[in-house]
């Protein structure tokens, strides 16, 4: 087998492609198709906009600092009668999904003489990202078509050529507010922050939250990743047993 490594420097991560050593024999096709669920290992999970200002005032006290929420906006956050003026947003729930599909498609041929073999492979990926925006321009999404091929020639008894071809294509989208800064505010945003709409259907915000995050995923336009690669290896082997 021989491998090859992409992306090391990528913060997509690296891709490993590993090519199968051409085998003797009549040709033989497979396909493999994969289907998976994506979902999030562990999220934080943010108290109750109630919760985050009782807390707050608790430490302001120990401090002996004067509190910010007086005892009409806690019941006001408790009963949750007004949640333009007293809001109690997930923003977990509000941006990031509970699961994402993933497809992998993959079809190989291989087969050859004594003279030459071959292998050839075709990989197509789909993979959806986890962020819950309504833009489908803007959907977290990586596309990725790859073609991997290795040719062994054996020119004499003792002389024998490979050839390996490696291409990819590769396409990504994502908001144009891009992933690290959406999640860098949702860790910032406590519950009772903003309210995702105001009663006009603008979005919420202050001047302590001007971002809003629900903004961020439908309004921020999407930024796109294209990846294009072509390699070739050329492998030569001389076998000197006969000289030594």
């Amino acid at each position: 087998m021989s491998s090859i490594a992409l992306g090391q420097r990528s913060s997509r991560g690296v891709v490993l492609v590993t090519t199968k050593k051409p085998q003797l024999g009549p040709p033989q096709l497979s396909f493999s198709a994969q289907v998976g669920i994506q979902e999030p290992m562990k999220l934080p999970k943010p108290v109750s906009a109630f919760d985050y200002a009782y807390l707050v005032n608790e430490a302001l006290q120990n401090e002996g600092r004067k509190t910010v929420y007086s005892v009409a906006d806690l019941e006001a956050m408790k009963s949750g009668d007004n949640p333009y003026r007293y809001p109690d947003v997930n923003w977990y729930d509000e941006v990031i999904k509970e699961r994402a599909p993933l497809y992998r498609y993959n079809l190989n041929l291989g087969g050859g003489g004594n003279v030459a073999r071959y292998m050839v492979s075709l990989n197509y990926m789909n993979q959806e990202g986890l962020l819950n925006t309504s833009n489908p321009d803007a959907t977290l999404q990586l596309q990725r078509y790859i073609i991997n091929s290795k040719v062994d020639i054996d020119v004499t008894k003792y002389f024998q050529i490979g050839v390996q071809l490696f291409g990819r294509i590769q396409d990504g989208n994502q908001p144009g507010a891009t992933v690290s800064s959406i999640l860098d505010n949702l860790l910032r945003t406590p519950n009772n922050g903003y309210p995702v709409y105001n009663p006009d259907g603008s979005f919420g915000g202050n001047n302590s939250f001007q971002t809003n995050l629900r903004a961020s995923l439908d309004k921020s336009g999407y930024m796109m990743n294209n990846d294009r690669d072509i390699m070739a290896n050329l492998d030569l082997k001389y076998n000197f047993d006969a000289w030594l």
